[in-house]
């Protein structure tokens, strides 16, 4: 991890309206990759509307933001979508509107939701983006989804006082079209797939583009659920993604609809082409897979596992391990893998393997002292990612941590090794007093983002 996200925020309420206004931005833990960081977001507005009429719920949300970033003079990176025709980095406000209606529609058996909505994209903008000759673009689109399933149950014969759910479900989208070519990226990305994202409206997160598709998702759950307590003890889930037609809209600058039209030999591109390209065009998705197990009161196990059915191989997975109780002692182990990871070594493209371990814990030794400790290894290339461990005093008034950390001096261990990746290491404490500001607020984000279930104590 190289940056820290650095948030400011206030909020306010009313019956049927949510209001808030953010600052955000990012921290570099080594200053060598300072211009690399991500726009600063001052402010960031949002005003968002929900009201229900009946079995009618109606969404506004409203966002404004003003994207800005220290570098603002230097060059950008290589990506046109962050770059002016002068090369430095594209600054300004980005509108965002999100409306829509939704019949939903509840029975004890099932439910049926359709959606009308519509999005709008609007920036003013210091300069067009390199090779655009708008300062002021807009997008609208308009998107149609249908969400329905059914609740099937029945009383388990293996297993006494526990009920079995069957619960297939469908969800259809169509969004049309619309050129974003003359768009910025400044916070934008593609969702990593998985078992939720066959039930979203868009295959990207952040406000920056609008995902053209023609799609069915089918799924199918099933639970375990105890008669007596209503509690969960297992889940599992399967489905997958058929896409009607292909899709155009992306973040890569080079690959336009034209370029995906005109598609000829896929071996004349690039890897990271050739990636893009396979996804937009395919008529379906993998397959994906989620399980959850409730082991105990305290003990979680989970998994979620991609099989992609054209090449008979598991494409990505996880699985995690984790304990947490109501005295604050958290463990947790997970493994991950992310095959055929497409990677240019000189003239050649090699297909990488991923996988990581990792371990994480906090222990409390005594009434206000605790044990914290982080470790993540890269098992592909046998390195280590980062580690930290240190120690936590949390009193009623006042909380102290201290940490010495190791960690790679980028994020990229997604790519082969090469004589720029070297360790970097150091100390880090925070003294917090509660309900006041503190000192080395770096300290919490370390400890949340790398121990799940951690939270700070104010």
């Amino acid at each position: 991890q190289t940056h820290l996200k650095q948030v400011a925020s206030t909020s306010y309420r009313l019956d049927n309206w949510f209001f808030s206004v953010k600052g955000q931005k990012f921290q570099t833990l080594n200053d060598d990759f300072d211009r690399i960081k991500q726009y600063k977001q001052l402010p960031r507005v949002d005003a968002n509307g929900d009201y229900r009429f009946g079995d009618f719920v109606v969404n506004l949300d409203n966002q404004y933001t003003y994207f800005d970033h220290d570098d603002d003079d230097n060059l950008a990176p290589a990506n046109t979508y962050l770059q002016d025709d002068l090369g430095t980095f594209v600054t300004g406000e980005r509108l965002r509107l999100n409306y829509s209606v939704t019949w939903d529609k509840q029975w004890a058996w099932g439910y049926f939701r359709p959606t009308a909505k519509v999005r709008h994209l609007t920036y003013n903008l210091d300069d067009p983006i390199m090779g655009q000759n708008d300062d002021s673009p807009s997008v609208t689109v308009p998107t149609g989804v249908i969400d329905a399933g059914i609740y099937l149950e029945r009383d388990t014969t293996l297993l006494k006082g526990f009920t079995q759910t069957l619960e297939p479900r469908v969800y259809m989208v169509h969004t049309k079209y619309e050129d974003q070519s003359d768009l910025p990226d400044f916070d934008t990305s593609l969702m990593t797939f998985s078992y939720s994202q066959l039930f979203r409206d868009d295959r990207f997160t952040g406000g920056d583009r609008i995902g053209d598709t023609e799609q069915i998702s089918v799924g199918l759950t099933s639970r375990l659920i105890d008669q007596h307590t209503g509690v969960e003890w297992l889940r599992a889930s399967i489905g997958q993604i058929f896409y009607l037609d292909d899709r155009y809209v992306t973040l890569d600058p080079s690959m336009d609809k034209a370029f995906l039209k005109a598609l000829g030999d896929p071996d004349s591109l690039s890897a990271a082409q050739r990636e893009v390209a396979a996804d937009m065009l395919r008529d379906e998705s993998a397959y994906a897979a989620e399980i959850a197990l409730r082991l105990s009161e305290n003990w979680r196990a989970q998994a979620d596992l991609l099989y992609d059915e054209d090449d008979s191989q598991l494409d990505r997975g996880t699985a995690s391990l984790r304990y947490n109780d109501r005295n604050n002692r958290l463990f947790n182990v997970s493994y991950r893998f992310n095959r055929r990871i497409p990677r240019i070594v000189g003239s050649e493209v090699i297909d990488t393997d991923i996988e990581q371990a990792d371990f994480s814990t906090m222990l409390p030794i005594g009434r206000n002292w605790s044990l914290i400790g982080k470790h993540n290894f890269d098992l592909t290339n046998s390195r280590e990612l980062e580690t930290f461990f240190g120690f936590q005093y949390d009193s009623c008034c006042w909380r102290f941590s201290l940490l010495a950390r190791r960690w790679l001096d980028r994020d990229d261990f997604i790519l082969l090794p090469d004589e720029d990746l070297e360790e970097d290491d150091g100390i880090f404490f925070q003294i917090q007093f509660k309900g006041l500001a503190g000192s080395g607020r770096k300290v919490d984000a370390i400890l949340q983002d790398g121990i799940y279930g951690y939270e700070p104590t104010e």
